[in-house]
């Protein structure tokens, strides 16, 4: 019975929470306006604190493969020592994330390899064209060539073929917005269907 009772009190202050916040959106009433913000910033606090138990889990993960000596333990030891660093480097009674030693971190060592790793994105491209060369679909190979262009068209080579940008600027302006609107209207029309079988069997996702 009490087990029953728990699930109803949360599938109620899901529903009351997610309806309040929504309605927000449509009605304004400045006491609903204020509940919705408060609801929002509570949120954020929950948010905050599932972000440090992710963290905690990721070392106490980390940790245990270090310790057992499982493969690929000497990543797992960059990656704690790297947390720890950030950790001390940016204590409470410091500039915090604005710390010169952490912003040098995040400036000289996390902006470039994410430079690199994007840098791969035309290799990438390249090496599924040479998969799609068999290939007999005519959408992969408009895939493949739209991307080749927008990839080019944003290199020193568009500079040689000034076309090449006229060609990435249509791309990206058009067909490319038009594909993520349609994307982002499938996943609000997702959200609304998950949150309507959470309203109408919200007992199965609270067992």
């Amino acid at each position: 019975m009490h087990r029953q009772w728990s699930r109803g009190l949360a599938l109620v202050i899901a529903l009351g929470a997610g309806i309040i916040t929504l309605g927000s959106f449509f009605v304004h009433q400045p006491i609903l306006d204020q509940v919705s913000t408060w609801l929002v910033e509570s949120g954020l606090i929950v948010a905050a604190f599932a972000l440090l138990l992710g963290l905690l889990n990721v070392l106490l993960v980390h940790v245990r493969k270090i310790r057992e000596r499982a493969p690929g333990w000497a990543y797992s030891l960059f990656l704690v020592s790297v947390v720890l660093v950030l950790l001390i480097l940016g204590r409470p009674g410091t500039a915090g994330p604005n710390a010169p030693a952490v912003a040098f971190t995040f400036e000289y060592l996390l902006l470039p390899l994410q430079a690199a790793i994007f840098s791969l994105l035309a290799f990438f491209i390249l090496a599924v064209a040479y998969q799609a060369v068999r290939a007999t679909s005519w959408e992969m190979v408009l895939f493949l060539a739209a991307a080749l262009i927008v990839v080019i068209g944003g290199s020193p080579l568009a500079n040689i073929v000034p076309q090449l940008s006229v060609v990435k600027s249509f791309l990206l302006s058009v067909p490319v917005t038009a594909g993520s609107r349609g994307l982002l209207l499938g996943i609000a029309l997702g959200v609304t269907a998950t949150g309507l079988r959470l309203a109408f069997d919200g007992r199965r996702y609270f067992q």
